[in-house]
């Protein structure tokens, strides 16, 4: 694959190489204190009835489901490029019951997945995406994420304190009204701070 914004949706949390993709999700999750600023990132997204949102970079779907589990009334779907991870992902899902659809592809190309087109989407959560891309590169992916979104959707990311400085100007370029958390959660990979931006 050698699209330039790859890595938007082959990385992990944290970073780092595939390493994460096939480990134990209790594991993972405690390493992370999922539990705690997830339900924080819940509520900033809040899904309501009948709104499309699109976990993108979803990994293992952990977010994804719980999304769906909050409103089972709204239609959640996961997109990512690894199909390994996305067998794990649709596995959770049939287990626990939750209506969702996980599907291999990326936002950067249409064509890669029937669920991503243009102006379709209300919400957009992605965790982690951009603290190893370039400011170039980062402003790409924003483009491609806002172009998923229909006027006045929102977008909302959950990214490592390491990066929050450089995000708001970036995402106010790409046409959104963005404007940072003021809670951040600490995790042994370093704290997690929260963006929401809304398409002009």
């Amino acid at each position: 694959m050698t699209s330039h914004i790859k890595d938007l949706f082959v990385r992990p949390p944290g970073g780092g190489g595939g390493w994460l993709a096939g480990a134990d999700d209790p594991v993972l999750s405690w390493l992370m204190r999922e539990r705690s600023w997830q339900a924080h990132f819940i509520g900033q997204i809040y899904p309501r009835h009948g709104e499309r949102i699109l976990d993108l970079g979803c990994r293992t779907g952990t977010l994804t489901i719980a999304l769906h589990r909050a409103c089972p009334g709204a239609d959640v779907s996961g997109l990512d490029v690894d199909a390994d991870v996305l067998r794990i992902a649709r596995d959770k899902a049939r287990a626990c019951g939750a209506c969702v659809a996980f599907w291999q592809g990326r936002a950067d190309d249409p064509a890669s997945a029937p669920v991503v087109r243009p102006s379709t989407f209300d919400k957009i959560a992605a965790c982690f995406p951009f603290h190893h891309l370039s400011a170039e590169r980062r402003r790409i992916a924003l483009a491609c994420m806002v172009t998923l979104l229909r006027r006045g959707g929102s977008l909302h990311v959950a990214e490592w304190g390491s990066t929050t400085d450089r995000l708001p100007p970036l995402m106010q370029e790409a046409g959104l009204d963005a404007a940072r958390g003021a809670q951040r959660y600490l995790t042994v990979f370093g704290s997690v701070v929260f963006y929401r931006g809304v398409r002009r």
